[in-house]
């Protein structure tokens, strides 16, 4: 559902670390156009950290005080998920996360890591016939609830929905 909050959430988990040197977190789209559009990610961060962070326009990435950095990225084409092959995440965020190919979900996955004490997180938006569903590790418009337990164990959950798929 439009409006209903799953941006500004993934926005909110992003900036949760900010204050750790080093942190860095990531949100993605499928396509920049996705991240630019009046009102969406990029811009609804510009009205929250302006002023508390520097922006870096060409890379399209805040960072804050501490050193900390969110960054916003896009994977429109097969491959492109190959831009991040020695990056380190502590968060990673995937709004409109059943845009995403399952491909493009695994490798991001093994970006979400932490060599400083951090636990990574990994969550992703998407809309759901019954409503706004925010998952950890949300996998299951990809490969399936079974299939996503199997391979992410307990970083793997579904919230918003009862626990149900969609």
């Amino acid at each position: 559902a439009g409006g209903g909050g799953k941006s500004s959430a993934l926005l909110m988990g992003a900036a949760q670390h900010v204050h750790v040197p080093g942190y860095a977190a990531l949100i993605l789209r499928r396509t920049y156009a996705d991240l630019a559009l009046p009102g969406a990610l990029m811009d609804r961060a510009r009205d929250w950290w302006h002023g508390k962070a520097r922006w870096d326009g060409q890379n399209h990435k805040w960072t804050f005080p501490s050193r900390a950095v969110i960054q916003f990225g896009y994977l429109e084409n097969a491959g492109d998920e190959r831009r991040y092959k020695s990056a380190e995440f502590q968060y990673i965020g995937f709004d409109e996360a059943t845009h995403f190919t399952e491909k493009q979900y695994r490798y991001m996955l093994s970006r979400a890591r932490s060599s400083f004490g951090l636990s990574p997180r990994v969550r992703g938006g998407r809309r759901s016939a019954r409503g706004i569903t925010m998952s950890r590790y949300n996998a299951t418009p990809l490969i399936g609830a079974a299939q996503a337990q199997a391979l992410l164990g307990s970083w793997y959950e579904i919230v918003g929905n009862g626990g149900q798929e969609s």
